[in-house]
């Protein structure tokens, strides 16, 4: 399978989208919004070494989890589709209910982390139930399609 195969060109004018099956989409715009995301995660990994170091809290796994949530922000600046984008949303809150309760030993913390939870499991809900109503109302789950509908 050659390059070519791989990358279908859409316009000469610099979009292209990369063969997942119109899922996600890449442009000039949402480059410039990933570069974005990366910079403020660097910017917030620095800021809370000092935090972190003040508290005398040795978190390896929240500069992973600050990693994973750019995955989701860049997912979510790709999608042209309403599947990834509910999956862009899940990777992001996900990864946030656990930053929420970070602290172990402060009760506000996981107080913080299980209300975030449950918010989050409610609006998912209701996301993934409006979604469900567009695609039986449209037939269509990409953007485009709704787009075209309305």
């Amino acid at each position: 399978m050659s390059l070519a195969m791989t990358i279908e060109i859409i316009d000469t004018i610099g979009y292209f989208q990369p063969s997942t099956g119109g899922l996600i989409g890449v442009d000039y715009l949402i480059n410039i919004i990933k570069i974005v995301s990366i910079t403020s995660s660097i910017g917030i990994l620095l800021l809370s070494l000092d935090y972190y170091g003040k508290l005398n809290m040795v978190l390896p796994e929240y500069s992973v989890l600050i990693l994973i949530t750019t995955l989701g922000m860049m997912l979510l600046a790709s999608c042209k589709d309403l599947i990834t984008f509910y999956l862009a949303i899940e990777i992001i809150s996900l990864s946030s209910y656990i930053l929420a309760s970070i602290k172990r030993n402060s009760q506000f913390s996981t107080e913080a982390g299980i209300k975030y939870f449950l918010l989050g499991a409610v609006s998912s809900g209701i996301l993934l139930f409006g979604s469900s109503l567009l695609y039986a109302l449209t037939g269509e789950t990409t953007f485009q399609g709704l787009a075209t509908f309305m």
